[in-house]
């Protein structure tokens, strides 16, 4: 009878459990709870809060807990339960296995090294003792048990928390809030957030557990660039040290570590190595040696140093519980760091313990803490944040190496709180469905415990993955905060590239995605770090009220971004059915598409940042190209967030960052994406912005402009829409269709595990980014907006002297007001000005925002903007008397719109350059610095000076510079100013120019010396109205390039290029002097031209754009690949064929390999073999000298160097020609310091050479030394020699080096003798006479070093006019009296320029006294046929006209001079004496 009644006292009892007494922490919602005052008083530090005081500290509220606690004692148990509404779903619990939702689950924290876990797992590598419930209305609420030691989390009952640990502990509840969301805000203000990573880190890692040398390392490094595969760090296991002694390096496997980091950062990869916490047990190891003398050792009871076997062997482990402890592991990572480390890896610091059966030390072991830890404890107390204080110690170890860069940690151990120093992962999974299944969940756990830097290694570490199985794991791997590929030594390394193609092609598809979105996933990472918000959230955060959403295990937010991955081996993508949660959900990719990635979505009412696909994160620049993606919500709006700092340091803690909020608007079918505030001292780069708007099923709308500026979209009609709609998912049904799948392989091997069913879901991310609403003024009647009435200022009686004065006046007033004047109309009284009838002078000033903006033409056509707003300010000033003593009336006081307190930094007023930075931009712009580094340059002078002023400056001086001059015009001036010379060629009966062509007179030194070889090639790359741009190239005896000449042509016809080449063959001073080679593409407009020019010279052609072109023709005719290689290898014997009985057995067996693609074969022979081998064929091409030049590939440098100098490829000619000359100015320089190195350095010094050194260059000595290397296999023997390099290069061959081995002591050579030699020993030991290589041996090509006149000429080759003299002379004699009168006048015009009517272009002349604003129709482009080039003075009259080297900067006009106006062609010649001092009027708005 007692018996029972105990029992039903029990029962009763466990209804009646006590509440805890709670008091109000940290912020409003937040409260601590505990059994009693004594409990409270008697509770341990916090280790997880950041600041541990803020657990002890109440603060002052009137709220109290909605839901309280209870707990229980029992056997020194403290059990404390929750109970919560009916519906609750239950996540967190930190890093835990199994399902989502945890209802039913029980959890113990205790840090457990897990190899091969499974769902049944109750305790792995991290503690966090945190539930997160979303209660049935969508609040969050959390709650923390606040204790280090082992704890039970029960939340096997529905709706019902509970937490069982040791007594006494506290626990803390975290709202409820109105989202899981602000729960986990709320926490981090707790526990901390995340640290700041560095934007490498988010970029693919790629880890193997057993790379054994640096060789293999460097091989990863360079495989992952060679297939274009993005990476950015590779992982370094164990094996590194030098016998797993943590900071030491295997000498002999990993003998210069910088070496190594040097290669990989070359590369762009980043290094981490792995530090574990158990320290080898051996006496004059230093690590051990240290930390003995400092006593940092953990204790077992008896007070010796407790030893435990890990990898290394018997090991002592650091007590990082102690404050000199973590300060002497952390010196010891910051001399570690000094290896070149950029990221340390904590392993095995659970801590993990080999051959025992808890697998880590025994409770009883002794760890000395500060006290603000919790003292000496006992290791049951310490052991689950044991990790954590490693990995603090680690990252403080970075901070110390480098105060300027962001350390990275990741830790397998972990407890709550971590986070704050190290990034995690999963531990040690499986290669099977299941883990793959689990890893989403295990990350979305992690991060809904306040650790949202985290993820699985891609493919399972234990085992070996299947091709379909590493390839679906990496697809949605590559979106998760941490992406890192890893497996066990034992096991296939887990690259992308181990599976086969498809694999491979799926894996690079996934990370050139996660790529594209660093930029979404780093601003995220920035919202984690200063608010505390998760960066990868489960789908019911999309919706926290639909419980359907609650248990969806398959995808995931990235912000706004729905990731939805096939986890089921036998389902991909395209046999999905997907249900998106309520709301605008619309689907995009980056056309890559594939049924092995996942399929991703963005929430209407969202703008999300996409960059360039990247090999390296740090490949990018902020000037790239920006991406906009954008999906309208219901009411037409979306918003979006981009941070942009430095990727690294901590500049961004200061203000030197760029935040960015974007917002859409529609409006009468018009999408309008602006800035609609930013953050940060960062100033915007000048960038593209790309505008992409979905309209659903992967359709869209996309428009250019300038980030920073107003851009807009046409939607265009519903029809439209759908049609677009249709189109786009037929296209997406396709890809996926045709995209190859990766076969399925049967399972290798690894442990097993049964695949588990589980339902499709979707999922979303609630945007971090609020927009800050739009502040209006109250309106008035008259719907001007009130703000400030800046009048009274204006309102003066004061008189100024002149009217300068009072303009100045008046716009200081106004800057003083924060707005700025413009004048918007002057009139001057004049007796002939019939418009200001009144007979008065005025001036009508008013806000530079008046008016409004008047389209051109059709508006919706390109992206505007305009600060125009129809501003009513005005102010009337006018003279008293004859333009002197002027008074200012306020017409208008008010404007409709805000005025700033002051003109801030990029306002067009603020910042404006003074005229000593004017100069400086104008020297800067000469010298082709670009406008970013002129800004840094001004900043030290004028803090407010942005980048729109330094352009702004550049135009104004190259507007001054082109005065009136049309841009033809100007580039003749620039042209006679640098002393060029050239021609232009005029169009028939027109005076507009359809080709010019120009040279330096530098390289006409050049190319009289060194015209063996010239190399032709154009282009449309360097200007905006992409006409051809010939140049050409020579080559010198240093086997530097140079730029021959340039020529603008009107289009690519045999015309325009023989004119072209007319005028090169006239810069070569005799006619045995013309090249012997010339290289082209095959342009039979240029080779025909080629022939009719330089009929002797040998053509050929670029070899390797005809391999680029076959190998083209052969991927699209030729398959599979093994026959592809194939047919590319038959095909390059062919072009290599030694001579033409070797070509005719290479051709044949070309014609048996191609047998089976006989379209191919065709091709090849009818397109290039036939018309053309002997262009390009070896055994042809080496009958020339070319000197090494048979393809384009330098002139393609010089296009290349040309593009980088140019500031923008849709230049005008003036500045492609300001490039073009910088470009031949530094080639010219560099010829000069080769030419200088060749005669100075003695590079061969041995007596072989003796006649050589200082006077053949280097080039030259350098062919030489690589025949007399060929010798001892050559001899004297030619038909082994081949003697090709003397044909080809014009140089000795190894057979005739060999002959000045004959011991003579006298030698005649050409009929010279030359008492030259020197003695040798042979092999024999016999001494042999030597003579060196006579001067003569050498073509006059490489003997050439210099650019003076009197050297090049050093043949006899004097340059004379007396042969052109004597053909003029008797083509005077035989003309007419009307002919020869012409004749002398075009050779006067060349003769006597002075003397001349040549000039410049006329001033325009100004028809009134009112002034105009024509820079509109200066910059406005010509209207004619944009082949042809502008309109040039009608001086230049004769058909094809030449200048040269004109005597002074600027046209110097004689006083008889007259000008001679395009109307002039229609009268007489007779009459253009009488007609002097006549300008053209242009009609425009104030005259006829």
């Amino acid at each position: 009878m007692a018996r029972s009644k105990r029992r039903r006292s029990g029962i009763v009892a466990s209804h009646i459990r006590p509440k805890m007494i709670f008091q109000p922490i940290l912020e409003d919602g937040v409260f601590r709870f505990d059994c009693s005052l004594k409990d409270r008083e008697a509770a341990s530090p916090s280790i997880s809060f950041v600041n541990g005081k803020d657990r002890d500290t109440p603060i002052s509220t009137e709220k109290v807990p909605l839901y309280n606690p209870t707990f229980e004692i029992r056997l020194e148990q403290q059990i404390v339960k929750l109970e919560l509404p009916a519906g609750s779903s239950l996540y967190g619990t930190g890093e835990v296995s199994g399902q989502l939702e945890r209802t039913g689950q029980r959890v113990f924290t205790w840090n457990t090294d897990a190899w091969g876990y499974g769902p049944g797992n109750t305790s792995l590598y991290q503690s966090h003792p945190w539930v997160l419930a979303v209660l049935p209305s969508g609040e969050g609420l959390g709650i923390l048990a606040d204790t280090t030691r082992r704890c039970e989390i029960d939340l096997r009952k529905e709706s019902t928390i509970q937490f069982v640990s040791p007594s006494s502990y506290p626990v803390v509840t975290f709202g409820p809030f109105a989202s899981p969301t602000e729960v986990l805000s709320s926490l981090s203000k707790a526990i901390g957030t995340v640290f700041m990573p560095p934007k490498w880190s988010l970029g693919y890692h790629q880890c193997h557990s057993s790379y054994l040398s640096d060789q293999r390392v460097l091989e990863v490094a360079k495989t992952f660039q060679k297939k274009c595969i993005p990476c950015d760090v590779i992982w370094m296991d164990t094996d590194y040290m030098d016998g797993l002694r943590v900071f030491t390096f295997d000498k002999k496997r990993f003998q210069d570590p910088m070496s190594l980091v040097k290669d990989l950062r070359s590369s762009g990869c980043k290094v981490i190595w792995m530090l574990d916490p158990g320290i080898k047990l051996e006496e004059g190891y230093f690590v051990y040696d240290s930390g003995s003398k400092y006593d940092v050792w953990i204790q077992n009871e008896d007070q010796t140093p407790f030893i435990g076997e890990v990898w290394p062997g018997p090991c002592v482990f650091p007590d990082y519980t102690q404050s000199k402890v973590r300060a002497w592991w952390a010196n010891l990572v910051k001399d570690f760091i000094s290896n070149g480390v950029d990221g340390i890896w904590n392993d095995m610091n659970e801590p993990t313990i080999f051959k025992v059966e808890t697998n880590t030390m025994p409770d009883s072991n002794v760890h000395r803490g500060d006290s603000e830890l919790g003292g000496c404890q006992n290791h049951s107390f310490y052991h689950n944040v044991y990790g954590l204080l490693m990995a603090r110690s680690t990252y403080e170890g970075m901070k110390l190496a480098s105060e300027e860069k962001r350390p990275f940690v990741l830790t397998r151990a972990g407890f709550i709180g971590s986070q704050r120093y190290a990034a995690t992962w999963t531990g040690d999974n499986l290669s099977t469905w299941e883990h793959l299944h689990m890893s989403i969940s295990m990350v979305l756990q992690l991060g809904l415990s306040g650790q949202p830097f985290s993820g699985a290694d891609i493919g399972g570490f234990a085992g070996n993955a299947t091709p379909k199985l590493f390839g679906r794991w990496m697809g949605v791997g590559s979106l998760f905060p941490f992406c890192r590929g890893h497996s066990e030594a034992c096991t296939t390394d887990h690259v992308p590239w181990a599976f086969g193609e498809e694999c491979e092609e799926v894996c690079r598809l996934a990370l050139k995605r996660r790529y594209r979105l660093i930029p979404l996933i780093y601003t995220l990472f920035y919202f984690a770090h200063t608010r505390g918000t998760p960066v990868a959230t489960p789908t019911f955060f999309a919706d926290p009220k639909d419980p359907s959403l609650r248990k969806l295990e398959n995808s995931f937010l990235l912000g706004p971004v729905l990731v939805y991955a096939s986890t089921i081996h036998a389902q991909g993508l395209d046999k999905l059915e997907i249900t998106l949660p309520k709301g605008i959900w619309l689907r995009f990719d980056f056309n890559d598409a594939h049924p092995d990635l996942p399929a991703l979505y963005l929430k209407g009412g969202s703008i999300i940042p996409v960059g360039l696909s990247l090999q390296h994160v740090e490949e990018a620049n902020p000037s790239d190209d920006l991406t906009l993606l954008l999906a309208l919500d219901e009411n037409g709006k979306a918003e979006g967030v981009l941070f942009e700092d430095d990727g690294d340091g901590y500049g961004f803690t200061e203000g030197n960052y760029l935040l960015t909020h974007y917002v859409a608007n529609l409006e009468s079918s018009v999408v309008t994406v602006s800035v609609h505030k930013t953050e940060g001292s960062w100033e915007r780069p000048k960038r593209r912005l790309h505008i992409q708007l979905l309209l659903g099923g992967g359709a869209m709308l996309d428009t250019w402009g300038t980030d920073g500026e107003v851009l807009q979209l046409i939607l265009p009609s519903e029809d439209e829409v759908l049609k677009l709609v249709s189109t786009s998912e037929k296209q997406y049904k396709d890809r996926l269709e045709s995209a190859i799948s990766i076969p399925d392989v049967e399972e290798v091997s690894g442990p097993k595990r049964t695949e588990r069913a589980f339902t499709e879901w979707r999922s979303d991310i609630e945007d971090h980014v609020s927009g800050r609403s739009m502040e209006f003024s109250n309106l008035n009647d008259g719907g001007i907006i009130q703000t400030t009435d800046p009048s009274d200022p204006f309102n003066t009686k004061e008189v100024f002297p002149s009217r300068d004065a009072m303009l100045n006046w008046a716009r200081e007033v106004a800057k003083e007001n924060g707005f700025v004047l413009t004048i918007l109309r002057s009139e001057t009284c004049t007796r002939t000005n019939k418009k200001n009838n009144r007979g008065k002078t005025y001036v009508i000033m008013g806000c530079e925002r008046s008016g409004k903006y008047r389209p051109y033409k059709n508006t919706l056509s390109k992206v505007t903007s305009t600060k125009k707003c129809e501003c009513p300010f005005k102010l009337r000033a006018k003279a008293l008397k004859k333009n002197e003593r002027w008074v200012v009336k306020v017409m208008c006081g008010h404007h409709n719109h805000d005025l700033g307190e002051t003109l801030v930094v990029g306002h067009s007023y603020a910042g404006r350059l003074s005229a000593e930075e004017k100069s400086l931009v104008i020297d800067m712009t000469k010298n082709m610095v670009e406008p970013r580094n002129i800004l840094l340059t001004l900043k030290d002078h004028n803090n407010e000076t942005t980048i729109r002023h330094i352009y702004n400056a550049r135009q104004a001086y190259r507007s001054s510079q082109k005065g009136p001059r049309t841009e033809m015009q100007n580039l003749q001036k620039l042209l006679e100013y640098d002393h060029y010379v050239y021609w232009n060629r005029k169009m028939d009966g027109s005076d507009a120019i359809s080709d010019i062509f120009w040279a330096h007179p530098d390289a006409i030194k050049l190319l009289s010396a060194f015209h063996t070889v010239l190399l032709l090639d154009n282009t449309y790359k360097v200007n905006r109205y992409k006409l051809p741009l010939l140049e050409i190239v020579g080559v010198t005896s240093t086997e530097l390039t140079f730029s021959v000449a340039f020529a603008y042509l009107e289009s690519e016809q045999v015309d325009n290029f023989t004119w072209a080449l007319q005028k090169l063959r006239g810069l070569i001073a005799k006619d045995s002097e013309m090249p012997p080679v010339i290289v082209t593409v095959r342009d039979n407009a240029l080779m025909n031209a080629v022939q009719a020019v330089f009929p002797s010279s040998s053509n050929l052609l670029c070899r390797f754009h005809i391999i680029k072109n076959v190998k083209a023709k052969c991927k699209v005719m030729v398959h599979p690949k093994e026959q592809y290689d194939l047919v590319m290898d038959a095909w390059h014997n062919v072009m290599n064929s030694p001579n033409e009985d070797e070509y005719m057995q290479r051709l044949a067996l070309f014609d048996r390999v191609c047998s089976d693609f006989p379209n191919f074969g065709d091709y090849v022979k009818n397109t290039w073999l036939t018309p053309h081998k002997e262009k390009f064929v070896t055994t042809w091409i080496d009958r020339v000298m070319h000197l090494g030049n048979t393809t384009l590939n330098r002139v393609e440098t010089a296009h290349w160097r040309l593009e980088n100098l140019l500031e923008d490829s849709g230049a005008d000619i003036c500045s492609c020609w300001d490039a073009m000359n910088n470009m031949i100015k530094l080639q010219h320089n560099e010829i000069k310091v080769s030419f200088d190195k060749s005669i100075n350095t003695v590079e061969y010094n041995t007596p072989f050479y003796k006649l050589l050194v200082g006077f053949v260059s280097r080039s030259a000595l350098s062919y030489i030394s690589d025949q007399y290397d060929r010798i001892k296999t050559v001899g004297t023997d030619s038909s082994l020699c081949g003697c090709t390099i003397r044909t080809t290069h014009g140089l000795p061959c190894a057979c005739e080096l060999a002959s000045y081995n004959i011991p003579l002591q006298v030698v005649q050579y050409h009929g010279t003798r030359f008492n030259f030699s020197f003695q040798e020993m042979n092999e024999e030991g016999y001494e042999v006479s030597f003579q060196p290589v006579p001067l003569q041996a050498i073509h006059i090509h490489w003997r050439r070093l210099n650019f003076s006149f009197e050297v090049i000429n050093e043949e006899g080759s004097e340059v004379s006019l007396q042969r052109e003299i004597d053909a003029l002379h008797k083509q005077f004699q035989e003309l007419d009296y009307a002919g020869k009168v012409t004749l002398k006048a075009k050779l006067r015009e060349l003769a006597l320029p002075d003397l001349t009517l040549m000039c410049s272009a006329p001033e325009k002349i100004r028809t009134n006294d009112a002034s105009q604003d024509l820079g509109w129709k200066r910059d406005k482009p010509v209207e004619c046929d944009p082949l042809y080039l502008e309109h040039i003075d009608s001086l230049h009259s004769a058909h094809d006209s030449m200048t040269a080297h004109p005597s002074s900067e600027k046209p110097v006009h004689d006083s008889n001079s007259m000008e001679v106006l395009p109307s002039m062609n229609h009268i007489p010649v007779e009459i253009h004496p009488f007609n002097e001092g006549n300008v053209d009027v242009k009609a425009e708005e104030n005259c006829g």
